[in-house]
């Protein structure tokens, strides 16, 4: 079992990782950016309902809410 030390260590690291990768950094923006547009917009919001997805917000103090807002508009898209 991880400590909450690894935990917060392991979340440096990965937060460290994508803010040096200018690809994976700026799609994270451009998401977060459009997150306001996809609820607003009905068709948009009906694809997600579709696929029943419900969209993520970033918590930037938690990597893996990058990886599941990511994960949820890539599923929208896919099917």
């Amino acid at each position: 079992a991880q400590t909450k030390y690894q935990d917060f260590n392991l979340n440096l690291a990965i937060k460290h990782a994508i803010d040096n990768h200018a690809e994976l950094s700026n799609l994270l923006k451009d998401i977060s950016v459009s997150n306001a547009n996809f609820r607003r917009s009905i068709r948009i919001s009906h694809t997600f309902r579709e696929k029943k997805c419900r969209l993520r917000l970033q918590n930037l103090t938690r990597w893996y809410s990058a990886y599941l807002m990511i994960e949820r508009v890539k599923r929208a898209y896919d099917r």
